[in-house]
């Protein structure tokens, strides 16, 4: 927020804008980078918004880049094929292909939005298992 005269004198309600630079994607102080990194652990929140604290006015905060990670990505994928001579110059191959296999679920989007009720939590899951099934014929 400014004053009449243009100066910086506080933050702007919901603002992440801590050292006043107009860029509202300042980082916060952390109290503490260790956290637990289970698959339940993600479902039910890796961290509370009492683990960041607003930084002096005017200073950049503590919050490194990227120190906050992700659970571990896993994905097992398969193919069979099943490969027939019609004629000599004509062959039919079908494929049958499994992505996931094992259906390994990766978390993915942590919310990182405070003011949000789910977060620290990891809302949604990447690659979910599927099979495709196709053919192809070569003459």
């Amino acid at each position: 927020m400014k004053d009449g005269s243009g100066k910086f004198i506080g933050y702007a309600p919901g603002s992440g804008d801590y050292n006043a630079d107009g860029d509202n994607f300042d980082f916060p102080d952390v109290a503490s980078y260790s956290y637990k990194n289970g698959r339940q652990d993600y479902l039910k929140g890796i961290f509370t918004p009492a683990n960041f604290t607003t930084p002096a006015f005017g200073t950049e905060g503590n919050e490194k880049y990227n120190s906050f990670r992700a659970p571990g990505f896993q994905q097992w994928d398969a193919a069979l094929l099943k490969n027939t001579r019609i004629r000599e110059s004509v062959a039919f191959q079908l494929r049958f292909e499994f992505f996931n296999v094992f259906n390994h679920p990766n978390l993915i989007n942590v919310i990182t939005n405070q003011a949000d009720g789910n977060f620290g939590k990891a809302t949604s899951q990447a690659v979910p298992r599927f099979i495709q099934i196709g053919g192809n014929l070569t003459f």
